[in-house]
């Protein structure tokens, strides 16, 4: 038998055991359901390991699916194949991403070009506004997320660190952050429309 045809085997046998563990989650078992989303999981790592290169990045997107495939899970049908029902919210879960990094970048090279040629060091005004920039975005956030941001961003923390440091999972500093961040831009872009 050929590597492809091990391969192909095995990916059927994967897709009727996913397919199977959606059917019976569907029908409210809740242990297929948790086989379910652990199948997700790899499924998802492995579709974004190549296409990322930030772990914190794989971590988050990863979840991202999970949430996503757990607030869509209705709208499969049990008739069809499952694979490409996930595939479709991988993919388009990594698009987002896709779109708002771009966006961000692009944001980011935009105030870069468009700013002064002033140094910071040379100009206490604009080190003052800068830091009260920073304390504005931060005032937007609940307190562990605002403590969390400070310790990675402004002290310069590793996650592990302030994972030990507050008695914390390194997942849920991650989850955290990414939370933190994307409440800050909300509040920056409701502002700027």
């Amino acid at each position: 038998m050929s590597l492809s045809k091990i391969n192909d085997k095995a990916t059927l046998l994967g897709e009727a055991e996913a397919h199977q563990a959606m059917v019976l989650a569907q029908n409210g078992d809740q242990s297929h359901y948790q086989k379910l989303l652990i199948l997700v999981e790899s499924m998802a790592r492995g579709y974004l390991s190549h296409r990322l290169q930030n772990a914190s990045d794989l971590d988050d997107l990863t979840q991202e699916i999970l949430i996503s495939v757990h607030n869509a899970r209705h709208t499969f049908d049990l008739k069809k194949p499952i694979f490409p029902w996930l595939y479709a919210i991988f993919n388009y879960r990594f698009q987002d991403y896709l779109r708002a990094y771009y966006r961000t970048r692009r944001n980011i090279t935009q105030d870069m070009n468009d700013s002064d040629e002033r140094d910071l060091a040379t100009d206490p005004h604009l080190e003052w506004e800068y830091r009260n920039l920073g304390q504005k975005l931060l005032s937007y956030l609940v307190p562990q997320q605002r403590r969390i941001i400070e310790m990675l961003y402004v002290n310069g923390n590793s996650a592990q660190e302030v994972s030990t440091a507050l008695n914390i999972s390194v997942s849920n500093v991650r989850t955290t952050a990414h939370r933190a961040i994307k409440r800050i831009r909300s509040k920056v872009n409701t502002q700027h429309e």
